[in-house]
């Protein structure tokens, strides 16, 4: 039920004497005290509890504007700030604040969980010189100041963060904090001042497909949260932001699925991933924490990081290798192994065929996607399997029903 708003007119405010509060609607009140003296207040919800909070004056500020800045309030309220940010000086609003509402404005339109972690992340890591800053203070030369530090080392996260404090200022600009030239831009700016030339893209390495089932074992040597997430990205072929994130309400035990919400997949649909018997043995074998839902949390209550991932990774010898190239060594041994081409990209969540095609292999490939995560799991936990079991696999792939003779011909050639 819409609450009624203006309740009060400018004559009636001047003339009430009584003590007490009087509504205006939606939370703004006129405060009058024993002694007389009147203020306007706005009352709200903090975590279930009423809180008040002082817009000024009764004869500094009038009717008009109080509810101006009670609007404000409720609006920061809406972007998931505190409504005592709206009566923060336009001038004088800081990169924090900024950054803050800036997230909280944009994270509807993210399709993954993930990318709101990496914002927050960066921010706290890279973004602490700028924090403090009035967003009509900050030059370039502040800018320049917190990404030299990183520029160089850690190029590719440099130039992602600067992109990031560029949409945030620009948002400033747009909201009145801030006037001028954006001082993050690249172009005509920061070009001027930090090396331009990019570094070469690197490649997420791959673990040798017969070097895996080492691998597999050095992990799981570990009860660590690190090493147990690294295993079971290998097992499942998933990407290391779904692994990390593999919470207990996804499992179906009963059904062995695990079913990874839209909103953390890349393409941001839904992916149901079939569990091998060392999947479900490796999750079941996770401690279960009172805090969260997560099988492999990191430290201080927050998700697993993705550099613990690849730490646990090289830490076990494999150096240049990372998490996501897990995914390529799986894909490689499906290449060597004869799987057809259309049910590893599926066992991958790659799109395709057009999206009715799609539509129709979701439904039908799940049970084919079993048996080959199963015989992937065998190959890494170096069970022994028969060469009956083998060959009844290799049929179950080459003489599908579902696939058309093109689509066969194309897979086995």
């Amino acid at each position: 039920m819409t609450r009624a708003l203006n309740k009060l007119s400018a004559a009636r405010a001047k003339a009430l004497r009584d003590p007490g509060r009087h509504s205006d609607g939606a939370g703004l009140y006129l405060r009058i005290r024993p002694s007389g003296a009147k203020s306007w207040i706005f009352n709200y919800s903090d975590n279930g509890r009423r809180r008040d909070l002082g817009l000024g004056g009764y004869s500094d500020v009038t009717l008009a504007q109080a509810r101006d800045r009670a609007s404000a309030c409720r609006s920061a309220m809406a972007e998931g700030c505190r409504p005592s940010s709206a009566l923060v000086s336009r001038r004088n609003v800081t990169f924090e604040e900024a950054s803050r509402r800036y997230i909280a404005m944009r994270s509807s339109d993210w399709r993954s969980a993930k990318t709101h972690y990496k914002w927050d992340m960066f921010l706290e890591r890279y973004g602490k010189p700028l924090m403090p800053l009035a967003c009509k203070d900050i030059r370039r030369e502040d800018v320049e100041a917190a990404l030299r530090p990183h520029w160089i080392r850690i190029n590719h996260s440099a130039r992602y963060f600067r992109s990031m404090v560029e949409s945030i200022l620009d948002y400033a600009a747009v909201k009145g904090w801030r006037e001028g030239d954006n001082p993050a831009r690249w172009k005509g700016n920061l070009e001027h001042v930090l090396a331009r030339k990019k570094p070469p893209t690197r490649h997420n390495t791959a673990v040798p497909f017969d070097k895996a089932p080492e691998l597999y074992s050095s992990l799981l040597a570990s009860s660590r949260s690190g090493p147990r997430c690294a295993a079971f990205v290998m097992l499942t072929a998933a990407r290391n932001g779904e692994a990390r994130l593999a919470s207990r309400d996804q499992i179906d035990w009963d059904t062995k699925v695990w079913t990874i919400p839209g909103e953390m997949m890349k393409r941001g649909r839904e992916h149901t991933v079939p569990l091998s018997t060392q999947a479900i043995d490796l999750l079941q074998a996770q401690p279960v924490y009172g805090w969260t839902n997560l099988f492999f949390p990191g430290l201080r209550q927050k998700p697993l990081s993705d550099a613990t991932v690849r730490m646990a990774i090289r830490r076990v010898g494999f150096s240049e290798a990372t998490a996501h190239g897990l995914r390529s060594t799986f894909r490689d041994w499906c290449g060597e192994t004869g799987v057809s081409r259309e049910l590893a990209e599926l066992a991958l969540s790659h799109a395709v065929g057009n999206e009715t095609e799609r539509a129709y292999r979701r439904m039908t490939a799940l049970e084919r996607r079993r048996g080959l995560m199963q015989q992937w799991a065998d190959y890494l936990a170096n069970e022994t399997r028969s060469r009956s079991h083998r060959a009844c696999i290799n049929r179950f792939e080459f003489q599908d029903p579902t696939l058309s003779k093109n689509e066969m011909s194309y897979h086995n050639g």
